[in-house]
């Protein structure tokens, strides 16, 4: 039998619209930095061979990123990703627990580059970076900053 729990200190992102609401559902972490974001594996979210899609897995790096972003540099500032490189190191299958970290490395004026790692089981199984371009300050749908 495969353990559902949500490992402590998670808490549901809820749902906050858009493409966000159809590839989760997603926790992340209560206290941060590094925000941390999570997802329980299901059928839903594997490919044909029963591992964990790799769009999924891009997806989940860059909701990340754009969160620890929100979430760490002027709270409420939006950016939109111009660039994103990832290296696929591993799998998860379902029933399997996933999670994510993300850490700006540098921010300019207009750009911020950061990095994120997935891993299962605390094997890495996605490795990605990338450059956001800061483009204004805003609300999540829904409600404030806090609620994503």
């Amino acid at each position: 039998m495969t353990d559902t729990s949500t490992p402590p200190g998670f808490v549901p992102t809820g749902d906050i619209g858009g493409f966000h609401g159809h590839i989760g559902p997603f926790f992340m972490s209560s206290d941060g930095p590094p925000w941390r974001m999570g997802l329980h594996l299901t059928d839903w979210h594997t490919n044909p061979h029963g591992v964990a899609d790799g769009g999924l897995l891009m997806s989940l790096a860059d909701h990340l990123i754009g969160m620890t972003i929100f979430r760490s540099v002027e709270n409420g500032t939006q950016a939109v990703t111009i660039s994103l490189n990832s290296d696929f190191l591993g799998a998860g299958r379902v029933g399997d627990w996933i999670e994510g970290s993300a850490f700006i490395t540098r921010k300019t004026r207009e750009l911020i580059f950061a990095r994120a790692e997935i891993a299962c089981a605390r094997n890495p199984i996605l490795a990605v970076s990338g450059v956001w371009k800061i483009v204004a300050s805003r609300q999540l749908r829904g409600g404030a900053a806090a609620a994503i």
